[in-house]
């Protein structure tokens, strides 16, 4: 005799669906910041220069909004949380006065950047050779590279100044190196942006945005020293904060 057994699948309790929806509230909120996001930067890029026929810009675009989407969707996956805390950004998600200003001469100087990009496309074609742009560009991927080590070492990595309840600092993989991994992996990226556009004129303002973000982390190493448990034995530790027997 046959005994068949119907497996019913569990159902859903209030909570399972609690989540579901907050993960797919914010699954429509990550799509619609990453789509601002590309066509902002796709205006800046393509619009002042009243042209498409911009081959560094493309390139650049499609690697920087790959590179975004892939770490992105990764952590969307692993770790909901992490991705809501790097979702709140900019001046208005700031607590610190100070940071409130680098967040907006960070923007101002990232337009002025990309802006400086196709007016000498336009206007000046400092036409750096193709190699030197690919280098660049391939310099960017390896700092994307970086920040997704960073995001899966330091889930605490929030895109604002803060401290979380019970946060421990971290101090293994980049960290082991220097304190500021993250920073490393924007200042490349900065000052990598004006040859993967293959402009000269554009240069000025990544020099200008890597000052910026040593200003910030200065700022934020004195609010951790005084708000994050262990973080002054780190810091005697981890000697470096940017560049390793140097600074």
């Amino acid at each position: 005799m046959r005994v068949f057994v119907t497996l019913q699948p569990p159902q859903p309790t209030k909570q399972d669906n609690s989540t579901l929806t907050m993960i797919s509230s914010l699954s429509q909120r990550v799509i619609r910041g990453f789509i601002r996001l590309q066509l902002v930067l796709a205006i800046l890029l393509f619009l002042p220069a009243g042209s498409i026929r911009f081959w560094e810009a493309w390139l650049y675009w499609g690697l920087f909004g790959g590179s975004v989407l892939f770490i992105t969707w990764y952590f969307l996956k692993e770790d909901p949380d992490f991705v809501e805390r790097r979702m709140q950004i900019g001046p208005g998600a700031e607590s610190s006065n100070t940071q409130q200003v680098v967040q907006l001469l960070s923007g101002a100087l990232a337009c002025a950047l990309f802006l400086a990009g196709w007016f000498d496309h336009r206007l000046l074609g400092s036409d750096l050779p193709a190699p030197v742009v690919l280098v660049a560009d391939a310099l960017l991927v390896f700092c994307m590279g970086i920040t997704f080590r960073v995001f899966h070492t330091n889930r605490y990595a929030a895109g604002t100044v803060r401290v979380e309840v019970n946060q421990q600092v971290v101090s293994n993989g980049p960290y082991a190196t220097v304190r500021h991994p993250l920073y490393v992996a924007s200042i490349l990226g900065f000052l990598a942006t004006p040859f993967a556009l293959g402009s000269l004129w554009a240069l000025p303002f990544g020099i200008l945005l890597c000052a910026v973000v040593v200003v910030r982390l200065l700022d934020e190493e004195r609010f951790l020293l005084e708000h994050l448990a262990g973080y002054d034995d780190y810091c005697r530790h981890v000697r470096y904060r940017l560049i390793p027997y140097l600074w």
